[in-house]
């Protein structure tokens, strides 16, 4: 009796990316959301399958091996779009139906990543962006066009200013989007942004229409819920509503594309032009004495100088950061000012 079969493949390879700062839950649930995909392909194909995991963080990509089951392949810099687009043929090649991308924030912003590239490339700006997009473009046309389902965490970017509650100037962390290239988000098919305290996830854009206005920690039943709708009935109709989004996308895209172009073209050219970022600055209130929860913020910058030297930065580079923003030796007498500008420079690292 010969053992083929009839090869099975999904009208829809749905995209989900999720949204969070450091800390914020993103790789553990990719990790639970994937599980449910697994769960309920395995159920509906009665064949096996695995979750492959593309990771970036170094020895934090197996942190939960011994709660998931999942296949590793760890990306090292330069993080390249073609170190991204090799890493996603192996896993088609491999055989996979899942994969996460842990995560695409590194392809734009790490060592090696779009901005980088294109910081290294003399003469006027936009045309280097001209070198530049062409490549982020492949690699992201290849992430949503790729026939399997893929999980894609990206960082979160937030800042802690300071908010008069009750007469006294607290800490409060405000979000500032997340990094990678603007109006990522809409190209995906589900899009979630997981709140940092709470890891409570909110949906920012949903073609399956399963999670909109939900607020929820996303488990393996979201997964299982992805996957239903993209192997339902209606799959043409499914597929369309996809296919305009992903355009939608690409249409953003070009149109702020077009509008750096128009603004570097009021600018006198110059052989490399800052851009500056936004800034949330802290006013000076001299005569109001400020009180913050030091306490909290101190164990944020713990665990924050321990991710980072975990992550590979140097002990002695991190305490030259946080020496150049106040002190290395922060303590609870420390001005409570210093310690959120501590903070706010370390995450920047």
């Amino acid at each position: 009796m010969s053992g083929f079969k009839k090869a099975v493949r999904e009208n829809i390879w749905a995209k989900i990316l999720l949204i969070a700062p450091s800390g914020g839950g993103k790789s553990y649930s990719a990790l639970r959301v994937a599980d449910g995909i697994k769960e309920a392909y395995i159920e509906k194909f009665k064949e096996d399958t695995r979750v492959a995991v593309l990771g970036t963080e170094s020895s934090r990509d197996k942190y939960y091996a011994n709660e998931f089951d999942y296949d590793l392949l760890q990306l090292s810099a330069p993080f390249t779009p073609e170190a991204y687009i090799g890493g996603i043929d192996q896993a088609i090649d491999a055989g996979y139906k899942i994969l996460i991308i842990d995560g695409i924030s590194p392809e734009w912003a790490g060592k090696g990543g779009c901005l980088e590239i294109h910081s290294k490339i003399p003469g006027n700006t936009y045309v280097a962006w001209g070198r530049v997009s062409p490549r982020h473009n492949k690699f992201m046309d290849k992430l949503i066009e790729s026939e399997l389902f893929i999980i894609a965490t990206v960082r979160g970017e937030d800042k802690y200013v300071l908010e008069e509650v009750d007469g006294k100037s607290v800490p409060k962390k405000v979000a500032l989007g997340y990094t990678q290239r603007k109006d990522t988000e809409y190209q995906f098919t589900s899009t979630f942004n997981i709140d940092q305290e709470s890891h409570i996830a909110s949906s920012v854009k949903d073609n399956t229409h399963i999670f909109e206005d939900s607020n929820d920690i996303l488990t393996k039943k979201h997964g299982i819920a992805i996957f239903e709708w993209a192997s339902g009935d209606d799959l043409d109709e499914k597929q369309k509503e996809i296919d305009k989004s992903i355009e939608e996308g690409k249409r953003l895209q070009a149109e702020n594309e077009k509008a750096e172009a128009e603004e570097l073209g009021k600018t006198k050219p110059k052989d490399v032009i800052e851009i500056p970022q936004p800034e949330l600055e802290v006013e000076d209130t001299p005569t109001q004495e400020v009180e913050v929860d030091k306490k909290a913020i101190l164990s944020e910058i713990r665990e924050v100088y321990s991710a980072l030297v975990k992550g590979g930065k140097k002990p002695a580079e991190v305490l030259k950061v946080m020496d150049e923003n106040g002190t290395k030796k922060p303590t609870e007498e420390t001005d409570g000012e210093v310690l959120i500008k501590i903070l706010n420079a370390l995450k920047e690292m």
